[in-house]
């Protein structure tokens, strides 16, 4: 079966993802994700792309990247042959190293780009490796931090000036969330979903200043609230959302069909 083509962005930036064949840990411990770093920063200094944000998870990668379409296939094959030779060899294995050839989202809008350097910097914190931003070191978010640092990335220093430079700013916008969805791993979306429905019934708990499932689900102003949210906000199908919060099917569909 022939390959799909990539949907080419108007902006010529992408969001990435790569992961492990098989969800192997690839990039786990510093020195592989210190490796694979260092070959992004290679094709940056040979001008093949311009790198905007990135996390190097244990078994995955986030990046932003804005590069003509023929560079950024060009690059990311660069990256990954010398990356899985390395690997192989070290770890003294054969075969694929990758799981198939890198998934890319078009990213079209400002606002949007914003949100995906946003969540790709929050996967640490999202995965419960650390409680803060701030705190994982293979991310971009610090570097945005440093004006040294920044020096490297022209599109980053771009990025900053949405903040209007001001590191509070940026710092605060990493502390609110949204409810998009966004190129990831199976695992991590299914984790980012279960994220956003604990905010809701989080948000919804304190707001009625309730404390358990049973005072939600038992009140049926509470209930209707909560439905609601889970519709318009969670990604998830009625039928989900019935087995979720187990109530009627067609309570959820009466509720959907007066938004």
């Amino acid at each position: 079966m022939a390959r799909q083509a990539r949907i080419e962005s108007s902006t010529e930036i992408y969001h990435i993802v790569l992961r492990g064949n098989n969800r192997k840990w690839i990039f786990e411990g510093d020195n592989n994700k210190r490796r694979f770093l260092k070959l992004l920063n290679k094709q940056v200094d040979e001008e093949m792309i311009d790198l905007l944000a990135w996390c190097i998870m244990d078994n995955h990668v986030h990046l932003v990247i804005k590069a003509g379409i023929g560079n950024l296939n060009l690059a990311m094959r660069r990256i990954n042959t010398a990356y899985a030779v390395s690997y192989n060899l070290k770890n003294k294995l054969e075969g694929h190293v990758f799981q198939d050839r890198f998934k890319s989202q078009p990213i079209e809008d400002d606002t949007y780009l914003l949100q995906v350097i946003r969540y790709i910097h929050n996967n640490p914190v999202k995965a419960r490796m650390i409680s803060k931003v701030e705190e994982y070191e293979w991310s971009s978010y610090n570097t945005f931090l440093s004006q040294e640092l920044l020096c490297k990335y022209k599109e980053m220093i771009f990025v900053m000036d949405y903040f209007n430079n001001r590191l509070d700013r940026y710092k605060e916008f990493h502390l609110s969330c949204d409810f998009n969805t966004y190129l990831d791993t199976k695992e991590d979306t299914e984790d980012f979903q279960n994220h956003k429905i604990e905010l809701i019934l989080k948000e919804i708990a304190d707001k009625y200043g309730v404390t358990n499932g049973y005072e939600i689900v038992g009140n049926p102003v509470i209930k209707k609230d909560l439905i609601e949210q889970m519709i318009v906000r969670s990604g998830l199908s009625l039928r989900k959302i019935s087995s979720y919060l187990e109530v009627s099917y067609n309570s959820v569909q009466l509720i959907n069909s007066e938004l």
